[in-house]
């Protein structure tokens, strides 16, 4: 498909606004380098939140870098009003009439710096009032048409009272302290700009104080520019912040503008998906799966290069808690259920592992450095907790210092539900695998480096044999969902101390999840001759002991068992671990030679459920990805029709709550994965074409196996073309 044709389809995806919006609820995402921006228009005013990648306050909060609200001395949408996200070239551009005089707002945020740039053009002067509007106590000041912002990490943080509760004092100096030192904030600058003054306001009963500014013109350009830092002193994050926007200055707008529609033009055509790509219906949930799929693409995109990975809960578009809803009692734009600083793993990784097949690996390095970051501390908290030496075992729910959020007694967390849940470390050694094999030429020592890390800690941890010869994996769980029945507080609402640690009584032993994770890890390895001799020797060794797939019989089928004991089990989340083995690990699918292995997962996918709530379609939820994996097409539409229909909110792409938060990722994610697996499985290098796509559908798509080597594919009126 050439570079015209792709545009044409993208630019159908656009979403159009003709009415002003309510709230911030219907919000438009913007974004770009590690920056992300909800613009809307409400009652004639402009407001944009501005928020960046990494912004970890004392409280452990990723908090917003603030709210921009622009206001006209005339409205320029008294007769007509259209704001259209344009995919294709990353910008928001809005457009009014009022009394014959037409205004146009371009809003687009650079590549390269992140810088947020609102270009307003009208054939007559405008007098505008800017303000930057913060509900926290931020340093603030204006000097020749600069308006600066800034908050220094100061006192206890977060970081200090995890370290004290988990009485990890002794190796404190270890862990990275992502909050110690850390200056963020910002610069809204424009051209003729002067201050007005400060005053107290809110926005949807939030308290906050307005700082206004003021300019006229008919072209006019505002920009803001973020920076953080562990400058550890504001002045020298000022210097580095200036320097930051005499970068931006010197390139100038017409550049960064340029450059930053050369990469989105570059992102569109190395990977698409376009289904039902000439009959576009907006009510239509097959068309509804490509279009929503393009949209969420572009809001991983906005964090392409943060300092930390997008986060599952939100990412950077989280807005009031009043107009969406939270759990958990947030309070401020700032605040989402399962934390700022959190980074709950088997949620985190469904929001990168579709990166590989869309091409766009380079947005994987920020989970990868997430992880690389924590090493050290998580070595020391081992050897700390367990006695383990050049081992890490990290919490399922760490923090961005590596520390556990539900720290209970005895290095353990309290919850049931994540206690001894620590493989998704694993997965995501895995994932980094996959992404060596994709990327070739990657130095994978510091991959191979975690990677063994992680493998020792099940090695050293989990050393004794059965009467068999296979280790015994316990005390353990599956997920978070298969447990002993000695549980009391299952989720942790009677605190640390009513929490019952007796192993015997809680956990579970050899896991089939563990069990599959372990076995793709050391397999791969293997197979690609990575690490020393000695190395290899060990991960084998680790291999050939690990017990066999534990499996049951239900609902008069033979199905995969989600542990091996206890054989009545409690379920305490709704997780389907039994069949891991099918997605993310491939072990068995549409390509396995031994038919009955397929039976049995595809028995397992039927029958081998215990409650309904598995078979739930909500955020990190991906049966219908496991149907895909199975072949199973019927069941993989189903569930990938209703994963990415509109989300029901005015901005498709915003799911949410669900189990997490608005905009929820790891819902966007997990369905970008299923559309993917059903368009395309790679299998022992053999690659497989519309494994589950209906026959009467037509699509087109761009994949990539490797970064040498991509699948582009037309599937129209029953025939399929591709390039291979």
């Amino acid at each position: 498909m050439n570079t015209t044709e792709i545009k044409n389809q993208i630019d159908t995806y656009n979403i159009r606004y003709d009415s002003q919006c309510k709230n911030a609820g219907e919000s438009m995402p913007l974004g770009g380098h590690d920056v992300g921006c909800n613009v809307w228009t409400q009652d004639n005013i402009l407001y944009l939140y501005m928020a960046q990648s990494g912004t970890f306050d004392e409280a452990g909060n990723m908090v917003k870098a603030g709210r921009i609200k622009i206001e006209f001395d005339k409205s320029p949408f008294k007769d007509s009003y259209s704001q259209e996200l344009r995919l294709y070239t990353g910008d928001i551009l809005i457009e009014g009439m009022s009394d014959g005089v037409k205004t146009q707002i371009l809003l687009w945020t650079d590549i390269k710096y992140g810088s947020t740039h609102i270009q307003i053009d009208s054939e007559v002067d405008h007098d505008i009032t800017v303000s930057y509007e913060n509900w926290r106590n931020l340093a603030g000041g204006f000097s020749n048409g600069r308006f600066i912002f800034c908050h220094m990490n100061t006192g206890e943080t977060h970081f200090d009272r995890m370290v004290a509760e988990e009485e990890l004092e002794p190796i404190k100096d270890k862990f990275p302290d992502v909050q110690k030192n850390l200056v963020y904030g910002g610069c809204l600058f424009a051209d003729g700009i002067y201050f007005i003054g400060s005053e107290e306001s809110s926005y949807e009963n939030l308290p906050c104080i307005s700082h206004k500014m003021a300019l006229k013109g008919k072209s006019l350009e505002i920009c803001t520019v973020l920076h953080l830092s562990y400058a550890g002193d504001t002045d020298k994050w000022k210097t580095e912040l200036i320097k930051k926007i005499e970068k931006i200055l010197d390139e100038g707008s017409v550049s960064l503008k340029k450059e930053s529609e050369t990469w989105w033009k570059e992102t569109w055509e190395r990977s698409y998906i376009f289904i039902k790509k000439d009959s576009k219906d907006e009510s239509d949930p097959v068309w509804q799966m490509g279009r929503n799929y393009q949209l969420f693409r572009y809001m991983l995109a906005c964090n392409a290069y943060g300092s930390y990975p997008t986060k599952f809960n939100g990412g950077l578009f989280t807005i009031d808690p009043c107009v969406w809803g939270a759990r958990f009692g947030a309070r401020t734009p700032d605040e989402r259920d399962w934390g700022g600083i959190v980074f709950t793993a088997q949620n985190q990784r469904l929001v990168y592992w579709p990166m590989l097949r869309s091409g766009d690996v380079a947005w994987m390095k920020p989970q990868f450095d997430f992880y690389f970051r924590l090493l050290e501390g998580a070595k020391a908290r081992t050897k700390f907790f367990f006695d383990v030496d050049d081992a890490a075992c990290i919490p399922e729910q760490t923090d961005a210092n590596g520390l556990s959020a539900y720290y209970g007694l005895h290095g353990l967390d309290y919850p049931i539900h994540v206690r001894y849940h620590y493989v998704t470390s694993v997965e995501f050694s895995y994932m980094m695998l996959q992404y060596l094999e994709f990327t070739k030429d990657e130095d994978p020592a510091p991959y191979i480096e975690f990677i063994d890390t992680i493998l020792n800690f099940y090695d050293k941890k989990y050393n004794k044999l059965d009467e068999r010869g296979c280790r015994i994996i316990f005390p353990s769980t599956a997920q978070e969902t298969y447990h002993k029945a000695g549980i009391v507080d299952v989720w942790g609402q009677e605190g640390r101390y009513a929490a019952n640690y007796n192993e015997d009584e809680t956990a579970a032993k050899n896991p089939a999840d563990v069990i599959y994770a372990l076995r793709a890890v050391i397999k791969t390895l293997l197979k690609d001759s990575l690490g020393s001799d000695v190395q290899r020797a060990k991960w084998k060794k680790l291999m050939d002991e690990l017990p066999p797939i534990p499996f049951e019989f239900k609902n008069g089928h033979n199905v995969i068992a989600p542990c091996e004991e206890p054989k009545q089990y409690v379920k305490t989340n709704c997780e389907f671990p039994q069949l891991y083995c099918a997605y993310p690990y491939h072990e068995v699918g549409i390509g396995d030679t031994n038919n009955k292995d397929l039976q049995i997962a595809r028995d397992t996918y039927f029958y081998g459920w215990d409650e309904e709530d598995q078979l739930m379609n909500l955020s990190w939820m991906y049966v219908g990805l496991l149907a895909a994996r199975l072949g199973l097409t019927d069941e993989a539409m189903k569930y990938q029709l209703d994963k990415l229909k509109d989300s029901g909110r005015r901005f498709p792409a915003f799911w949410g709550p669900g189990h997490d938060y608005t905009p929820d990722h790891n819902h966007g994610g997990c369905g970008m994965i299923g559309l993917q697996e059903m368009l395309m499985q790679v299998i022992d290098d053999k690659i497989y074409m519309l494994p589950a796509w209906p026959k009467d559908i037509d699509v087109e798509f761009k994949l990539w196996i490797d970064k040498d080597k991509f699948v582009e594919a037309k599937y129209v009126n029953g025939i399929l073309e591709h390039n291979n």
